[in-house]
């Protein structure tokens, strides 16, 4: 019969690779996200996107930059050009317009659950496409993570083994 040598860690040993481990993700999220470790919206959309997104004419959104209703775009100093418009500036259009999705002041919230007992079938990826659409749709959105693995937590750029606690 072999005799099984105990080989016991300490917990200097497990904080060495709790500090380890947490400098390596440090440096995943510095790269993977922006600048403060938080994700942004990159996306810019032309006129003729915003005109969709809005519901509105091109020539409604450049009438109403003219008239001073909306701001004027910015524009790359170089070229001259639109550099294209933010979400925030396509929701302002909406607000401009009224066509930013409203409920009644009675309304519950809609709440949709993304469930599945089964590991490994998409729930997350579904959840975060969803809740990305309804944003760009200008909804406000909620995201709730009951996942004990927090994949909706990091996809959103937290990681929640350092940056959720209990409170």
């Amino acid at each position: 019969m072999a005799v099984v040598q105990d080989y016991p860690v300490t917990l200097e040993e497990i904080d060495a690779l709790a500090r380890r481990a947490d400098t390596v993700i440090q440096r995943l999220r510095d790269r993977v996200f922006s600048p403060g470790t938080q994700k942004t919206l990159g996306l810019r959309f032309s006129v003729k996107n915003a005109s969709d997104m809005v519901g509105r004419t091109e020539k409604a959104i450049r009438d109403a930059e003219a008239d001073g209703r909306l701001p004027e775009p910015e524009k790359d100093p170089a070229t001259g050009r639109r550099t294209g418009y933010r979400l925030e500036d396509v929701n302002r259009m909406r607000e401009v317009f009224g066509t930013l999705p409203r409920r009644g002041p009675e309304d519950p919230a809609t709440v949709l659950a993304v469930q599945n007992f089964k590991g490994g079938v998409g729930k997350s990826t579904v959840l975060v496409h969803l809740a990305q659409y309804l944003a760009l749709q200008g909804y406000r959105v909620c995201v709730i993570d009951c996942d004990s693995q927090g994949s909706t937590t990091s996809i959103f750029g937290l990681n929640p083994d350092v940056d959720v606690d209990e409170d």
